[in-house]
């Protein structure tokens, strides 16, 4: 649920302005009460992959949040379902973000106070363990002293040799937080961050107090920002990275349309398995049981299919029912033209007859016009019927009426 939901909040604040993402850093913010998880966020933001830390901060972040919004009863107690509710959260953020976006504010709080800070040697391109400020910029001690008198490359040129100058404690910590392992480090400067811009959120206050949005309410905001879970039948009208189910009934994020018109397979991301290719015509009828469960007991808040593609049961106003005759008498038709069938024209006509001893059921009549009556009333029926015999058009169609 959180994966899934994660990528589909990804794509969506990718394309925002900055104004809208400094007003869901300051959400994510008054939620969680912890500055690692804004940086996550802010990292996801720019288009960066968070570092260990950061997935762990955010991530159990949200689980503190979302006790506050589920009720325990829903989930019978049950501590490994609250991230059940991971769309919810998201929506949320979303929606209050709308709510709270600055307007004709020279600078952003968030935007302009969190810095993506490279801890990369500039020669060697490796990540510093042990910083060193010279004139060239921060390097390695290894680089540093290398070139220095009696380093293995001080013979290479005199003027070479870096010049070492103090490094302010703030800079050291921060390269000491990358251990010569992380290669970009995100960090709030304290003292350009302000966020009195953006006042006091009265619902901020009520989740403090533990009175959280109505489950309703929460599903109307994913629904409003793009975070519908959408069945698979219906994907091809939408774009993609939207959210869906798959077999097992679990959140899915659709990647891709089928390329050609015999591909029938649309590309899903799966949480925990990857990529995967799915024909969802095969995969509704899997998923009904599932849903009629979950709406039982009242779990379908969380990954249930938005109201407009929910069906509900009820009784037809009206049905349509098609008949097709395949039998043998069904190989001929009626010849007629004009309104009185012209002169010289066959008329067969196929009626039904309650004759015990004929196979079909059906008889045969041909008849023709007037002037061609007489001595040709013995035409062949062709074995559609048991007798056959010459009436007049008009007889015929009297016929007609006793069937």
């Amino acid at each position: 649920m959180l994966l899934s939901s994660l990528l589909v909040f990804t794509s969506l604040v990718e394309n925002m302005d900055d104004r809208s993402r400094d007003a869901i850093l300051h959400v994510v913010h008054l939620l969680t009460r912890f500055p690692p998880a804004v940086r996550a966020v802010y990292a996801i933001m720019k288009g960066k992959v968070p570092t260990p830390c950061e997935r762990t901060a955010l991530s159990q972040s949200i689980y503190e949040v979302l006790q506050d919004f589920i009720p325990r009863k829903l989930i019978n107690s049950d501590n490994r379902r609250i991230l059940e509710g991971s769309r919810l959260f998201f929506g949320f953020v979303l929606e209050k973000a709308k709510d709270i976006r600055l307007q004709n504010v020279a600078q952003l709080p968030y935007m302009s106070s969190l810095q993506i800070h490279d801890l990369r040697d500039p020669v060697t391109l490796e990540s510093i363990a042990t910083p060193v400020l010279t004139g060239q910029g921060v390097v390695e001690s290894g680089h540093y002293k290398a070139f220095q008198e009696g380093g293995v490359l001080s013979w290479i040129n005199v003027d070479t040799k870096l010049s070492k100058m103090t490094l302010e404690k703030r800079m050291r910590r921060i390269y000491s937080l990358g251990g010569g392992a992380i290669p970009h480090i995100t960090t709030l400067d304290e003292t350009v961050f302000n966020t009195s811009a953006y006042g006091s959120a009265q619902w901020a206050e009520d989740l403090q107090l533990g009175e959280g949005p109505e489950l309703e309410d929460l599903s109307k905001f994913c629904s409003r920002n793009g975070l519908s879970v959408i069945p698979p039948g219906v994907l091809g009208s939408f774009n993609p990275k939207t959210l869906t189910l798959d077999r097992e009934g679990l959140l899915a994020v659709y990647l891709t349309k089928p390329k050609s018109v015999e591909d029938k397979d649309f590309t899903f991301y799966r949480a925990m398995r990857g990529k995967e290719k799915v024909d969802p015509s095969s995969i509704n009828h899997v998923l009904i049981p599932i849903l009629e469960r979950r709406q039982h007991d009242g779990t379908s808040i969380f990954d249930g299919f938005a109201k407009a593609y929910q069906k509900k049961p009820r009784e037809p106003d009206e049905i349509v029912r098609i008949c097709v005759d395949c039998s043998q008498n069904m190989l001929k038709s009626v010849a007629s033209t004009g309104s009185d069938y012209g002169d010289g024209h066959n008329v067969i006509i196929a009626r039904k007859t309650h004759k015990a001893d004929s196979d079909e059921g059906y008889i045969s009549e041909q008849s023709r016009s007037d002037d061609q009556n007489d001595g040709n009333n013995s035409s062949d029926s062709e074995g559609l019927g048991s007798d056959s015999t010459g009436l007049d058009p008009v007889s015929a169609l009297e016929s007609l009426k006793g069937m």
